[in-house]
């Protein structure tokens, strides 16, 4: 019987959120603290893996209040995939960035439990970012940052 592709791939898919909060003083981005390897103790986009049966947008939205206990969300724009080969070193992992732009800078709190991996979270002012970011953030941070910009 010959093998199809699908049989082959050993592929994850993940979603990334970019959230910026527009204050009076100054614009803020939403990170968390990764509680585990890869990455561990390293600021991050928030963002996981998406359930087998979850649609993309919701499973975003699901990583976003886990990781951080942000849910006011109003509106969310799907920004790009992001999949080059080795973006995340324990797998082939795909994500889907997703951009939010809120009047919110709510308090922040992560959810207990054993699928949130994630120690803090944290609004942190644009101009004064902690680098490097995990993964291959800083690179999703700068194309959100480009669409976000042209919105305006």
């Amino acid at each position: 019987m010959k093998k199809f592709v699908i049989d082959l791939q050993e592929l994850k898919v993940a979603v990334d959120i970019v959230v910026i909060s527009e204050q009076k003083d100054a614009k803020y981005l939403l990170l968390i603290k990764r509680k585990y390897a890869p990455f561990e103790g390293q600021w991050a986009i928030p963002g996981g893996f998406v359930h087998d049966h979850e649609e993309l947008e919701d499973a975003a939205l699901r990583e976003l209040e886990e990781e951080t206990g942000f849910k006011t969300a109003k509106h969310i724009e799907q920004i790009q995939a992001f999949g080059k080969v080795n973006r995340d070193p324990r797998k082939r992992v795909v994500s889907i960035a997703y951009l939010i732009v809120t009047d919110e800078l709510s308090d922040l709190k992560p959810q207990d439990g054993a699928d949130n991996d994630t120690t803090e979270a944290e609004w942190f002012d644009l101009n004064k970012l902690p680098k490097p970011l995990a993964f291959d953030h800083d690179q999703i941070l700068e194309v959100a940052l480009k669409k976000y910009n042209a919105s305006k």
